[in-house]
């Protein structure tokens, strides 16, 4: 509140329900793009925070649940939902390298108290297994986000392959 006050930047600050639901996760994620969309006009472009180590946590959670191409693929750099414009500017960046330059700017880092709960499956990933990890192989988060990158590149290059024998054929 404090910095958006300083920089001029309007902020609206809403609250969450805690639904009583075992997946509080996608209930949440659900009532934010929802809370978003009342608060913004259509085709609003909307800078999202996710870093490298937040996309490489996505594809090992969506790995564990089974998923195909689309999960392992994690997060896109933009996507759109209820015509609003999610972009995501810093995939390619470590959580560290982020935390560190607001530090060199004197801008205070802000930790969602619920990401210290590891009973949430992105949490445990993010507190038990990326260390691990990270311990025996130093650039884990780096080569994890680079094989979603690789795959929503390969994803386009396909699309793009199938577009053409549609075309073709007709």
């Amino acid at each position: 509140r404090a910095l958006c006050t300083q920089l001029g930047i309007d902020l609206i600050v809403l609250k969450l329900n805690a639904p009583a639901h075992k997946n509080k996760e996608a209930l949440w994620r659900k009532q934010r793009y929802q809370r978003i969309s009342d608060h913004t006009p259509l085709m609003t472009h909307i800078l999202l925070g996710h870093h490298e180590n937040d996309q490489a946590e996505t594809f090992l959670l969506n790995a564990m649940r089974g998923t195909g191409i689309d999960g392992l693929k994690a997060m896109g750099k933009t996507n759109t939902h209820n015509k609003r414009i999610y972009k995501r500017p810093f995939l390619s960046i470590q959580r560290e390298k982020l935390q560190q330059y607001l530090i060199n700017q004197k801008i205070c880092w802000l930790d969602d108290p619920s990401n210290f709960d590891d009973t949430f499956k992105r949490n445990f990933i993010r507190q038990n297994i990326m260390p691990i990890l990270e311990k025996k192989w130093p650039q884990a988060s780096k080569t994890i986000a680079r094989t979603a990158s690789n795959l929503c590149l390969e994803d386009e290059e396909l699309s793009k392959i199938n577009q053409l024998r549609l075309w073709l054929k007709t």
